[in-house]
């Protein structure tokens, strides 16, 4: 009898472990580590992805800008002294009418030139700056748009400008032409940022010099051959 209540003990101690759950083990710190690298990967995606696209636009519009005002202020120092008559010769007879209307070659060429190698050199200059969009801005928000790390981008430029001296002609009024003279320029630029780099294209006119041509101006001196011009 003592026997057979000592196994029914036994056997009641065995059946309550079983029913006892062990305790869990707390989590290593390795995996803890693991996991939070995880999630902090997944953020940094999520972000990247969110923000890639208006990244591009600022970056571009903000590059855009620095371009063409580094082009507007070549343009505006290699013509500030520039006269209409020293690109264009014009003949008139006694009657005051136009008989010869004729660009001056070398003066267009000398410009052309000048007016590259300023504007490279200019590009090149600011390749060097490091331009920040501060990432409010770049999140949307208008509370912060000022605030937060800024993202640099930079500019380089990718090939060398192209330069061009274009004409118009157009009535201002009667028996009067306004003929005006501009520069033409092409460049193409490679905007580069941490997330993504992409290439822009830029292409501007400058005005540079213009006349009103008083009286009857001949068909054939219309459109002239200026160099350059792409005619």
């Amino acid at each position: 009898m003592l026997r057979f209540r000592r196994w029914l003990a036994r056997r009641r101690v065995a059946r309550y472990r079983r029913s006892v759950a062990p305790p869990a083990r707390p989590p290593s710190a390795g995996l803890c580590l693991a996991a939070l690298l995880l999630l902090l990967a997944a953020a940094l995606v999520l972000l990247e992805w969110t923000i890639r696209p208006t990244l591009h636009l600022l970056a571009e519009a903000r590059i855009t800008n620095i371009a063409m005002e580094a082009m507007y202020r070549v343009v505006q120092k290699r013509t500030s002294t520039l006269s209409y008559r020293e690109l264009i010769h014009l003949e008139k007879d006694d009657r005051g009418r136009i008989t010869v209307m004729q660009p001056n070659t070398t003066a267009i060429n000398e410009l052309a030139a000048s007016t590259t190698l300023a504007i490279q050199q200019e590009l090149e200059r600011l390749s060097a700056a490091t331009v920040g969009i501060p990432l409010g801005q770049v999140m949307g928000s208008k509370l912060f748009a000022n605030y937060g790390p800024r993202i640099p981008i930079r500019l380089t430029p990718t090939a060398i400008p192209v330069v061009n001296v274009r004409e118009s002609m157009e009535q201002a009024g009667i028996n009067q032409t306004k003929h005006t003279l501009y520069v033409e320029v092409a460049v193409t630029m490679k905007v580069v940022m941490p997330l993504l780099s992409t290439g822009v294209e830029l292409r501007n006119s400058f005005p540079i010099a213009q006349t009103v041509l008083l009286g009857e101006v001949p068909q054939t001196y219309l459109q002239l051959d200026i160099p350059g011009s792409g005619r």
